[in-house]
């Protein structure tokens, strides 16, 4: 299914923005890291950007999620960590599906509600947030950061349905990542000036751009346009679990059975969203 290769893809993002998290800055960030994204599509799927009708979707679903969203997100895991940040920026999947029924008219079921519920629960037992508050101070800005992300990632998801009736959804991607490439870099470079920081946030953003943002997003998007927002990121709960095992992988670390449970929970939503009741 494209939105389990969607979760693969984006579980690299929280581990590369924490390595280069001190070099980061969010708007500079976000705009290169859609370059590479742009370019990434562009080569892979020969699509050129398009910006007929509907392109006011494409550029408030660019602006929301890929821009403000993601500048918000890489903040957030600066000041608060990853674990965190993934776990309430991920509550996305519940406004996304909210946006999704006042925007797109789409039909939040009871087994549906159920399985987001249950792979919420998934997430925050895998990644176990609150386990060092003790050894960090929780920043308020951190956390808002986050649940600003969640709010902008839910309109912005949920706007990409409307824009599929205008754009096939390799075109849509493109033209999201070239909206956000030429608005946030200037922005972020007049405001932001990174200077010492170049090299390492260039090679986050190429790293972010072309597996993250690049492929997740096309995969996402077209898994939107076959199977609708609400279950797209219910599957999508399963990034910060992957996010977990990827790390560990990497690392060589055992894998806790926290993270098998949280995904057990995740697969257990799934399948009942599914469920003909």
């Amino acid at each position: 299914m494209p939105a389990i290769g969607a979760s693969i893809a984006w579980s690299l993002h929280p581990a590369i923005v924490s390595r280069y998290s001190e070099s980061i800055k969010p708007l500079t960030f976000s705009g290169l890291k859609a370059l590479a994204a742009f370019a990434f599509t562009t080569a892979i799927m020969h699509s050129l950007p398009g910006f007929g009708d509907g392109f006011p979707y494409v550029l408030a679903s660019a602006i929301l999620e890929i821009g403000l969203g993601d500048a918000l997100y890489a903040q957030s895991i600066k000041f608060i960590g990853g674990s965190l940040a993934v776990t309430i920026s991920y509550s996305y999947i519940f406004t996304a599906s909210a946006f999704s029924a006042i925007f797109s008219g789409e039909q939040l079921k009871l087994p549906l509600l159920i399985g987001l519920a249950l792979a919420f629960t998934g997430i925050i037992v895998s990644v176990n947030p609150f386990g060092s508050l003790e050894k960090r101070a929780l920043r308020v800005r951190g956390i808002l950061a986050a649940a600003a992300t969640s709010i902008l990632w839910g309109a912005g998801t949920s706007l990409l349905k409307p824009a599929l009736k205008y754009y096939n959804f390799a075109s849509l991607t493109a033209t999201r990542m070239l909206v956000v490439s030429l608005l946030l870099t200037p922005i972020g470079v007049a405001f932001e000036k990174p200077r010492d920081t170049w090299l390492n946030m260039v090679k986050a953003s190429i790293l972010v751009g072309s597996f993250s943002l690049g492929l997740g997003t096309l995969l996402l998007t077209y898994s939107i346009g076959t199977i609708g927002v609400a279950y797209t990121v219910l599957v999508e709960s399963l990034t910060p679990i992957l996010s977990q095992i990827t790390t560990r992988t990497i690392s060589r670390e055992k894998l806790a059975a926290k993270t098998i449970t949280g995904a057990i929970l995740v697969g257990t939503g799934i399948v009942i969203s599914n469920l003909k009741i």
